[in-house]
Parts: structure tokens; C-alpha cells; sequence
């Protein structure tokens, strides 16, 4: 007579494969409380999160409050909106090249250039850094000095590169 293989499945209470998974939950478990229960780990952890949320926020409410586009959104507000770019980086920066009927705006020199660069303030404003950094320090000197609708092209000019848009050098 033949007899019955007894065959393991992993759902049984006592097969090897739950029993191991178990034993790794547990010590996974316990390593996990021990971290976390450290004084020095929760600064730690409390020093990580503080540093995420300051770098994260700034994205995120520029995002909320529509003062960053993105490449593609940046050439749709060109196209539809007759926007104006206003690169304000370095003008050897410039010189190595810019975007096409971008007006050349040093940081440096935005306070006293604007009129001199010829700007409408009535029309839609994309300013261009090299990284989008630059960008968000002029974008509050531009509102203060009466623009409207002044955004930021988040990543600049190597966000622009980066989605192959041509530039003029």
C-alpha cells in the first residue's frame, strides 16, 4: 500500500518557511524598536525629517501656488500666453548660450535694469537660472516691483537642456 507523502505548505502552522519568516519579523521587529527607543537615533531621525521638509517645501508650495513651471509648461505659456523670458543668470553663463527672445537680466542687475531691459509688467514672466535657485530670489524682487504674474522655470537651463529645447549660443 502506498502511503500518504506529508508535504509542507508554507500556510500550515508549523512549516519551516513560516516558521523562519516569523523568526525574521520578530528580530526585524525588535532591531526596529530598539532603533527607534535610542535617544540618540530619534535626534537623528528628528534632524532628518526637519532637513527632508526644508528642502521638499519650497517644491511644494511653488508648485501650490503656480510660481514653478516645468519645461513643457514653460513653452506652453510662451506659445498661448505670449510670456517673456527673462534669463538672470551670469552673462558668461548667457553668452554660452540662452533661450530664443530671452531677455538678458543679471541678478545683480535687476533692480536698477528692468526698465532698461524693456520688460512689460502686464505680460506673463518666465525668469531662467542655471539650476531654478537664482530664479525664486528674483522672482520676489520682481513681484515687489509691481509685476503680476511672474513664475519660475523650475531647473532652469539645465532642466531645459535636459528636455533637448534648443539653444541659441
Amino acid at each position: 500500500s502506498t502511503q500518504p507523502v506529508n508535504r509542507f505548505s508554507r500556510f500550515h502552522w508549523d512549516s519551516p518557511w513560516r516558521i523562519s519568516t516569523s523568526c525574521f519579523i520578530f528580530t526585524f521587529y525588535n532591531l526596529l524598536m530598539d532603533f527607534l527607543t535610542n535617544t540618540n537615533n530619534l535626534l537623528l531621525l528628528a534632524t532628518l525629517l526637519t532637513s527632508g521638509l526644508a528642502l521638499a517645501l519650497p517644491q511644494i508650495l511653488g508648485r501650490l501656488n503656480k510660481q514653478l513651471l516645468s519645461v513643457h509648461e514653460s513653452v506652453q505659456w510662451i506659445n498661448q500666453r505670449q510670456a517673456q523670458i527673462v534669463d538672470i543668470r551670469t552673462p558668461d553663463e548667457y553668452k554660452a548660450g540662452h533661450i530664443a527672445n530671452s531677455k538678458h537680466l543679471p541678478l545683480s542687475e535687476l533692480d536698477s535694469g528692468l526698465k532698461q531691459a524693456k520688460i512689460d509688467s502686464n505680460k506673463p514672466i518666465i525668469l531662467v537660472c542655471l539650476s531654478g535657485t537664482r530664479a525664486n530670489t528674483a522672482l520676489g524682487k520682481l513681484k515687489k516691483a509691481g509685476c503680476k504674474d511672474v513664475v519660475c522655470m523650475e531647473g532652469g537651463i539645465s532642466a531645459w537642456n535636459q528636455a533637448g529645447m534648443p539653444l541659441i549660443k
